[in-house]
């Protein structure tokens, strides 16, 4: 039997699945890690070699499982927004820099006050926000300028792993497409942003399609337990791919991810595509786009709920079944309990590193479940902005699909109905991501012609239709919930500006 293997690099663990070139998911093997441990207010890093690590455990691992078959490649996906310096000697200089990072929330407010953010979020598809590499490295230009005129090239996650396993320096058009520097329109580094940033586009990987094939170093094969190299198939990000593993592709399909954060996207074809200021625009190949947004805020709030008033140890963010039981016992809306879940800033659709997180409604009847329920509904409330942005944008959204780790829970999946008032099709058991790449890597080696094809019949593991009284009185908390931002935004900026002294 061949096979294939799609490896999803994220910001809390590492997953590689085997994928038959029939379709079936053979095989799956999960590294979970943290990140870098005192670091100040704000800043959020990972540690390169623990990744390094993870995807040479993970997918060593799925090749011994799956020795009696044929490895016909390897696909990758990875988190955006990473940003880590490498030195002139070839040798990383940085630790990666995440998308949850808000040292470079300043900058953000400098290319926004200088009126720049609509023109490069224009030309790049990506908000100007601290989340962008591009304020990442302004940053470094501006308070570790020993690091920026040391830095021979600046890459991300999988542009590390991939250069370590082959050698290359490469970052596919979507991961581009989501650094604020490059040109989603020309397809090349932008020459408008760059000047911007003062640099040039030989400190940059060279920019290729998603079914690009590098090769694996002769060093590299004895690490994965091969005894001869194949191809590896430089994939994409972790968003585009979740829509591919989802199976939500054509038009009209809505793929909504919860997991250490969230997200919510849809693919349309290049032709239809028209800028929405409130939501991103990412290549994912020659005829189509992914346009949506991103929360910060997902299940890494369960953890940080749990660690901080529950004095409960967890190792990673998906696994919360106690949790969501415990919140479960509230009813629906909490009783008048609203969560403002921005405690790590936000992204879509408010674009606002400095946002906070905030109950509001607390009465003296409120008991622990009402808090914890709370924080689940205010983890759906803002995916349910980003969808009516994308519809009232002129997207026609006729299906919704959901991955990530939330998926593992029936309550919280049928409370996000609840709150979209939209059916909800959860269509695969693994993660959505690590499933788009091995699906990319099954294209790329032509061993299929279309992304859905892998897809036989219908997949669809369970169906989440939204009941209409529920739904209802959320549609009357959901319209609370837009106004709180903005009424409380200005207080947020100056907590933010004292809390950081």
């Amino acid at each position: 039997m061949i096979y294939v293997i799609g490896v999803d690099i994220g910001t809390s663990g590492t997953k590689a699945i085997a994928l038959s070139e029939e379709g079936e998911q053979l095989y799956s093997s999960t590294v979970a890690y943290s990140p870098v441990d005192g670091l100040n207010p704000g800043w959020h890093e990972l540690d390169p070699l623990i990744l390094f690590n993870a995807v040479i455990s993970t997918t060593s691992d799925v090749i011994q499982h799956c020795e009696k078959m044929v490895l016909a490649g390897i696909g990758f996906s990875s988190a955006m927004h990473g940003l880590m310096c490498i030195g002139k000697n070839g040798v990383p200089i940085t630790n990666i820099i995440t998308w949850a990072d808000q040292r470079s929330t300043g900058e953000a407010e400098k290319l926004m006050t200088a009126g720049y953010a609509s023109d490069f979020h224009r030309i790049s598809g990506t908000p100007v926000h601290a989340m962008s590499p591009l304020s990442k490295i302004l940053w470094l230009k501006e308070n570790d300028p020993g690091i920026f005129d040391n830095t021979s090239i600046f890459i991300g996650l999988k542009e590390y792993i991939l250069h370590s396993i082959t050698g290359e320096f490469i970052i596919d058009e979507s991961l581009a497409s989501a650094t604020g520097l490059f040109d989603i329109h020309q397809q090349k580094w932008s020459d408008t942003i760059l000047s911007y940033a003062g640099i040039s586009s030989s400190v940059l990987p060279k920019v290729a399609p998603i079914d690009t094939a590098l090769t694996i170093l002769p060093a590299m094969l004895s690490k994965l337990g091969l005894k001869k190299s194949v191809p590896v198939i430089i994939g994409s990000s972790d968003g585009c791919l979740a829509n591919i593993g989802s199976n939500c592709i054509e038009e009209g399909s809505l793929a909504i991810t919860i997991g250490t954060s969230g997200a919510a996207r849809t693919i349309i074809k290049k032709e239809n595509f028209r800028f929405n200021p409130f939501t991103f625009a990412y290549l994912l190949d020659e005829q189509h786009i992914v346009v949506g947004g991103p929360v910060n805020n997902g299940g890494i709030l369960l953890k940080w709920y749990a660690e901080a008033f529950l004095n409960k140890t967890v190792s990673t963010a998906s696994d919360f079944e106690w949790f969501i039981d415990e919140a479960m016992k509230a009813p629906p809306g909490c009783d008048g309990l609203i969560f403002l879940p921005y405690l790590y800033g936000e992204r879509a659709p408010v674009w606002d590193a400095k946002a906070k997180g905030a109950f509001i409604g607390i009465h003296s009847g409120h008991k622990q479940e009402d808090f914890m329920r709370a924080i689940i509904e205010g983890i759906c409330y803002p995916l349910k902005q980003v969808v009516n942005s994308l519809e009232q944008g002129g997207a026609i959204i006729t299906k919704v699909c959901a991955s990530g780790g939330f998926t593992r829970s029936p309550e919280w999946v049928q409370t996000l109905s609840d709150i979209l008032n939209k059916t909800i099709l959860v269509q695969q058991e693994v993660d959505a991501s690590a499933l788009g790449a091995a699906i990319v890597t099954l294209k790329a080696i032509g061993k299929i012609q279309t992304y859905q094809e892998i897809f036989h019949g219908d997949k669809v593991i369970a169906k989440y239709q939204p009941d209409q009284e529920i739904a209802e009185s959320y549609s009357k908390y959901s319209e609370i919930f837009n106004i709180l931002y903005p009424l409380l935004k200005q207080s947020f900026h100056k907590l933010h500006e004292i809390g950081l002294k």
